[in-house]
């Protein structure tokens, strides 16, 4: 089955040299038979080591629409070492979640907007 999804174009914000380059971003909701109804977001993110990984995390904003789902992304340090090498990593985000509950999601990086998606459905 044929779903269309946003998909980013972007690369990073220009200007603003610590933010890493993404690309990839993909937001649906599965709501397939036999399973969960879930959210998930997928993507990819450039980091500078192999340790360091990306990681979405929900927040709260005010004045946002309930349907509007804000995730702040940061680079986190897994383990202790690591070799240096630029290289894209998967960044995954999943949460329950209802048909229609959904309908854009929001990507920051050090609290300014880094990603706009439209959320799809697949059912």
């Amino acid at each position: 089955m044929a779903v269309a999804v946003r998909q980013t174009e972007e690369f990073g914000i220009s200007g603003h040299a610590d933010v890493p380059n993404f690309r990839g971003f993909n937001a649906w909701i599965n709501a397939l038979p036999g399973g969960r109804t879930k959210l998930i977001v997928t993507g990819a993110v450039e980091t500078h080591a192999r340790n360091m990984k990306p990681v979405l995390t929900p927040t709260t904003t005010p004045n946002m629409p309930a349907t509007t789902l804000v995730l702040d992304m940061t680079i986190v340090k897994q383990g202790e070492m690591g070799s240096s090498a630029f290289q894209y990593w998967p960044a995954r985000y999943e949460e329950a979640a209802s048909k229609g509950q959904f309908e854009h999601l929001i990507i920051r990086w050090d609290g300014e907007e880094l990603i706009s998606l439209e959320v799809a459905e697949i059912e």
